[in-house]
């Protein structure tokens, strides 16, 4: 599994750029897993439309929200401390404040 992050200008480059990077990632075969971070849900919703528009489809794309990537990837160490069902949005939110607080990384600024 490789990871391709791309930063680009909201709109038709956007646009532009995604769809280069589904068509590359795809090169193994029409039907290859890609899957694209988005900052939201609705933004999931509307990128995915607007790839469906130009490429005639998006089967085997998986659209997410970063926040819905980050539980996906929690979800095992969550689950191995007893707290995989049932958390609460505050508890996460919490979670995130703390570990940014000790490592801010690139959010340090914010």
């Amino acid at each position: 599994m490789t990871c391709d992050v791309q930063w680009t200008a909201h709109g038709e480059a956007a646009l532009d750029a995604l769809e280069a990077a589904v068509r590359s990632a795809r090169a193994a075969g029409p039907l290859a897993p890609v899957t694209v971070v988005t900052p939201s849900p609705s933004v999931a919703v509307a990128t995915r439309r607007a790839l469906a528009r130009r490429t005639g489809g998006t089967a085997g794309v998986g659209f997410h929200s970063l926040g819905a990537v980050a539980e996906q990837l929690a979800a095992v160490r969550l689950a191995a401390a007893g707290l995989g069902a049932g958390i609460d949005r505050e508890l996460v939110v919490t979670a995130v404040r703390v570990a940014l607080g000790e490592r801010p990384g690139r959010f340090a600024p914010i």
